[in-house]
């Protein structure tokens, strides 16, 4: 499912599937930045953590550009071509009240959001869909019926 966006009057799909899947430069940007976090256990690499947060603006625009992609990319309606047209929709957006987007920290929180509704971390391998255990058969109780019923 994509999360749709009004942006200067015109509406913008985000949906991160195939088109974002294939862009390396997301992949690596948000991946990394999610090992960073993750690693962090002492205070020298909480420190350098912190450094590494400083690369937001550019892991959100990536992220945002390439969730445009799909709808809007080469092989959608061809309104975002380039990672500045990505850029130049932010603007908008920052400059929006309403949109509720004004920092890139809002952008990045938008585009993890919709990655994770989309299963794109699925989809690129990172996490494994989570299967139900299958109950064994043998163990569930039997169906039992009064003699009542059965006449």
């Amino acid at each position: 499912m994509y999360k749709l966006l009004n942006i200067d009057g015109e509406e913008y799909k985000l949906e991160f599937s195939i088109e974002a899947s294939l862009r390396n430069e997301c992949i690596e940007k948000i991946t990394g930045m999610m090992a960073s976090l993750a690693s962090a256990d002492d205070r020298n690499e909480l420190k350098e953590t912190l450094k590494g947060l400083s690369n937001i603006p550019n892991v959100a625009l990536e992220c945002f550009y390439s969730g445009l992609l799909e709808h809007h990319g080469y092989s959608g309606d061809g309104r975002v071509r380039k990672i500045n047209d990505a850029k130049a929709l932010v603007v908008s957006l920052f400059r929006d009240e309403e949109s509720g987007i004004s920092n890139w920290n809002d952008v990045l929180t938008l585009c993890v959001e919709q990655m994770s509704e989309d299963g794109f971390f699925e989809l690129i391998g990172l996490v494994d869909k989570k299967k139900a255990p299958k109950q064994p058969q043998d163990h569930k109780k039997r169906a039992t019926r009064k003699v009542s019923e059965i006449s």
